[in-house]
This record gives structure tokens, C-alpha cells and sequence, in this order.
């Protein structure tokens, strides 16, 4: 029993393990979710950004100097640039964490085995339990074929209960029965 106990300790430490690991990967994916809208937000500001640049582009055009020079003006150009390096460093983390999540996945393949083993103990100990419960109800049976017998002797000597006292007299009674009658069969069970 002492070896059940403890097995039931280690998979109870095992499950509370795998929950906070279960909540750190929920954390991990909503992170990445998180990321990943970022990025899309980005990309959507890169494109009105290239359509201003291009808007401005058309507007600010020297012709005295060529199609080749285009102005650009200061703010926009600094946002772009935010928005650029932004959108790296969103990238950079999401790489992060998607091997981060590669990594973990592999260490839970290895890790795969401990369930196998917890399922292999419960069923151990669900087959010793029918095990258990087959001899009981087995037991059951022949107490209640003695509790049938019991009161079919009683009956036979007319014995109310136990606490009623065997005289000379019933004791010769019970014998004649005994020998007089059917000769009982002696039955041996196994338990």
C-alpha cells in the first residue's frame, strides 16, 4: 500500500507540473498570437506608409533637379524607420518563442513515457480490485449457502437461536437425524 501512495504522490506531482507547464505554453501562445497581430499591424502601417511616401513622393517632386532626387520629409521618413525597426524586433521575438516552442515539444516527446507508466499502474491496480471483488462476491456465496444451512438445521432440531442449550436429550436428537437421514456432503472451497 505504501508503494500505491507514493505512486499516487509522484502522478499528483507529475499533474501539477503539467499544469503549470500547460499554462506557461497557453501564456507562450497567446504571447506569439499577441506577436503576430503586431505584425500584421505593422505590415498594414508599412503599407499606408508607402502610400504616403508615394503621395509625397508625387507632391514634392523638383522637376529642376530630376525624377531621380525626391524629397522626403523628415517626420514621415522617422516613422517609417520606427515602424521598420519595429517590425524587426516583433520578427525577432517571434522567432524566439517558436523555438522556444520547438524546443519544449521536443523535451515532452522524451517525457511521453510517464504517462504510459501511470496508465500501466492503474491497470494493475484495477485488475488486482475485479480480482478482489470476484473472491468477495465468491465469499458472499458460501456464506449465505452456511446461513441457509444454519437455518435448515435449526429448523430440522428446532433450535431457536444459539444461546439455547444442548441437552442430553436434543444432543441424542440431532444424532439420529444425523445418521438417519441423507449423509451430508462435505464441500471444500477455495477462497
Amino acid at each position: 500500500m505504501d508503494f500505491i501512495r507514493e505512486q499516487e504522490r509522484n502522478c499528483l506531482e507529475i499533474g501539477k507540473e503539467r499544469v503549470t507547464v500547460d499554462l506557461l505554453i497557453n501564456k507562450m501562445q497567446e504571447c506569439i498570437f499577441q506577436t503576430e497581430l503586431e505584425l500584421q499591424e505593422n505590415e498594414v502601417q508599412l503599407d499606408e506608409m508607402d502610400k504616403l511616401l508615394s503621395r509625397y513622393q508625387a507632391n514634392y517632386i523638383d522637376f529642376s533637379k530630376g525624377p531621380e532626387q525626391i524629397p522626403l520629409r523628415p517626420s514621415s521618413y522617422r516613422t517609417f524607420l520606427k515602424l521598420l525597426i519595429s517590425a524587426d524586433q516583433s520578427t525577432a521575438q517571434c522567432n524566439d518563442l517558436k523555438e522556444e516552442l520547438k524546443a519544449y515539444n521536443e523535451e515532452a516527446i522524451v517525457r511521453l513515457e510517464s504517462p504510459n507508466l501511470v496508465t500501466r499502474i492503474m491497470d494493475y491496480h484495477l485488475s488486482a480490485i475485479t480480482g478482489l471483488e470476484k473472491k468477495l462476491d465468491k465469499l458472499h456465496k458460501l456464506t449465505n449457502q452456511v446461513i441457509k444451512s444454519y437455518n435448515k438445521i435449526c429448523r430440522k432440531v428446532k433450535i431457536n437461536s444459539l444461546s439455547t442449550k444442548c441437552t442430553r436429550h436434543r444432543a441424542k436428537i440431532m444424532k439420529d437425524k444425523r445418521y438417519n437421514g441423507p449423509r451430508p456432503t462435505t464441500a471444500r472451497y477455495k477462497f
